[in-house]
């Protein structure tokens, strides 16, 4: 089977300990201990993570290649014992775009041309111009996360794309 250029990046979240996040600060570092990022293209030379060691979190990066697919889609750690809750990926925001990110709307809502992206997770592309190897994108993942029946908004995330 031919390797893909496409990425796959995951967000596992553990349902059903992460705190609710703070007002003042939707980054907190407090929730960084109950997440788990994966990707089928992450750098080699990303820190290990574990739900108990959250110091590679924001450092998480995710190799790129022009015209690669990108899906970001938000999955429960423990799903077979929280089988009711779920993650959406509610947007991504894209903080400095070195790359040449091109993210679809939800259901094609600012350009139907680009609509590809669903309720539980967001679709992107790299142009097919984009930035010299090494470039790197700084974005922010916005997700919601539902706990036995409770959905709660406004958790933040920050890690990292390169262009291989």
């Amino acid at each position: 089977m031919p390797a893909t250029t496409d990425a796959l990046i995951l967000l596992y979240v553990d349902t059903a300990n992460i705190p609710k996040p703070a007002p003042s600060d939707p980054a907190d570092n407090s929730i960084l201990e109950h997440v788990f990022l994966a990707s089928n293209n992450t750098d080699p030379n990303t820190p290990p993570e574990s739900p108990s060691a959250p110091s590679g979190k924001t450092t998480f990066k995710t190799d790129l290649k022009s015209n690669s697919q990108i899906a970001w889609v938000g999955a429960v750690q423990d799903i077979s014992n929280q089988q009711n809750d779920y993650v959406l990926i509610n947007s991504i925001t894209l903080n400095n775009d070195n790359i040449g990110i091109i993210l679809r709307d939800k259901f094609g809502g600012k350009n139907p041309n680009q609509a590809g992206s669903g309720d539980t997770h967001i679709d992107g592309i790299v142009r097919n111009n984009p930035g010299p190897a090494g470039s790197e994108t700084t974005y922010t993942i916005n997700f919601s996360v539902c706990h036995n029946g409770t959905v709660t908004d406004g958790y933040q995330i920050d890690p990292k794309m390169r262009m291989t």
